[in-house]
């Protein structure tokens, strides 16, 4: 099973434009299966900037914007920003072992 924010089938978000949200990813799997993570729109990888690794800041060369799709092996931690220029509808997905999980993001002016 996958969760996001501890569901898995996770609500919807509303996010504003021009906002700057922090996200973490986190694969605590029982297992040594690696994850795969994106942000899609109209299932397209949009871009995010990798912004820590670990819980450690990463410096300012190391943190560019990049197509959203990262591989999470068990028991790393990614912090990612996005910031949406205009509304519109995105997916945050997971995958694991064939398992999809995805949550909804919103975004209103």
């Amino acid at each position: 099973m996958l969760l996001i924010n501890g569901n898995p089938q996770p609500s919807a978000l509303q996010l504003k434009t021009n906002t700057k949200y922090r996200f973490r990813l986190i694969n605590i799997a029982p297992d040594n299966a690696r994850m795969r993570a994106a942000l899609l729109r109209s299932g397209i990888p949009v871009e995010w900037r990798i912004i820590a690794k670990d819980g450690a800041d990463l410096p300012p060369e190391a943190s560019t914007m990049t197509k959203a799709e990262l591989g999470i092996t068990v028991g790393e931690t990614y912090d990612f920003e996005f910031e949406p220029s205009g509304p519109g509808e995105f997916r945050l997905e997971a995958l694991r072992g064939g398992v999809v999980t995805s949550q909804l993001l919103r975004v209103v002016r």
